[in-house]
């Protein structure tokens, strides 16, 4: 029973310790970004998993300590998440953080601006086939 107690107590330390090193990193990106900590949270309470930022950041654990050892500019990472969003809508290859950070390949301003007039107007005919059908029958 005392090594349940003992190893309980060290367990419940060792997670202060890692909970303090961790919003140690969260503040300093906030600082790094000049952004209010009161739009920030853990989601869930699990400093082991996502921080969200307002409605549009949310950034691993693992992607949030990179940045910050890095120096990763607040640019970049709009840039990672903005190219994210539309690599995971249509079917490319969504990069990490640290790959991204080094030029990793992928599809330019041009080719995604292209594939989405491409898609957008797919979806009219697509929407306009649909009206037809609708009149014809």
């Amino acid at each position: 029973m005392d090594f349940i107690h003992e190893n309980g107590e060290r367990m419940n330390k060792l997670r202060q310790e890692f909970d303090k090193v961790v919003n140690k990193y969260v503040a300093t990106l906030l600082k790094m970004y000049g952004w209010d900590a009161y739009y920030g949270y853990w989601i869930g309470d699990d400093t082991t998993g996502i921080y969200a930022y307002g409605d549009n950041h949310f950034i691993a654990l693992h992607d949030l300590i990179y940045i910050v050892d890095n120096k990763v500019p607040e640019e970049k990472l709009d840039e990672w998440e903005e190219y994210c969003l539309w690599a995971d809508d249509h079917n490319q290859p969504v990069p990490n953080i640290h790959s991204w950070v080094k030029g990793c390949p992928r599809v330019s301003k041009e080719e995604m601006e292209e594939e989405m007039e491409r898609l957008d107007s797919a979806r009219e005919d697509f929407e306009d086939a649909i009206e037809n059908y609708k009149e014809n029958v």
